[in-house]
This record gives C-alpha cells, sequence and structure tokens, in this order.
C-alpha cells in the first residue's frame, strides 16, 4: 500500500537505522551450523545465562517471601476468629514475625534480582 506522505522514506529509513544499531558484542558462527542443538522446549536459565545461580536464589528468596506471607495471614485470620475462645497472643506474635520474615525474604529476593540484572549475562 502506497504511503501518501511525502517523507515516509526517509522515515522508515531513520526507524530501521536506529532500530539496527546493535550495542552489545555478538559473534557469527560458521554457516550451516545450528544456532542452538535440539532439546527440550524448556531449557535451563544456565544453558543461556551464566548468572543463572544468582536469578534462582532470588527466586528461591521470593518464594520463601511468599510463603511467610501466607503463614502470617493464616496466623492473623486464626487469631481474629479464636480470639475469645482461648489465649491467642502467641499466634499474633507469629503472625507479626512472619510478616516480618516476609519483608526481608522478599527485599533479599528484590536486592538479588536487581544485581543479578545489573551484571553481565
Amino acid at each position: 500500500q502506497p504511503c501518501a506522505g511525502s517523507s515516509h522514506g526517509d522515515y522508515c529509513q531513520s526507524v530501521f537505522d536506529s532500530a539496527t544499531e546493535v550495542t552489545y558484542p555478538f559473534e557469527y558462527g560458521t554457516a550451516g551450523d545450528v544456532a542452538w542443538k535440539e532439546g527440550a522446549a524448556c531449557r535451563p536459565n544456565d544453558a543461556i545465562c551464566s548468572n543463572a545461580a544468582s536469578l534462582a536464589h532470588a527466586g528461591n528468596l521470593g518464594v520463601v517471601g511468599l510463603v511467610a506471607a501466607f503463614a502470617a495471614q493464616g496466623l492473623l485470620l486464626s487469631y481474629v476468629f479464636l480470639d475469645g475462645k482461648r489465649d491467642m497472643k502467641k499466634f499474633l506474635l507469629g503472625s507479626a514475625a512472619s510478616f516480618g520474615a516476609c519483608w526481608v525474604f522478599l527485599l533479599a529476593s528484590w536486592a538479588m534480582f536487581s544485581s543479578a540484572l545489573g551484571a553481565d549475562a
């Protein structure tokens, strides 16, 4: 479809030039070689990134933080619903401790992920 604009060609060329500017080092392989070897559809991160271990640690810390949040919420709900029936102060303190642990683990996960994003892959 033809474009009605007179400077369409110049605009397309400038977009193409800026989109194809390579700012990272790369290396060409031998012509005819396979770029990726045959294998499973899901590949481990260390097959692609050199900082896969720190990404895995960040994910593990995030999962622990999420589990701590669920535990804290469960303890808090137990405190609210069973408060008049028995002494539930330990549940409230456990909930506060679990929310604190959740915050620490999620902060550590964020810091680990942030540093992994800044590192060379």
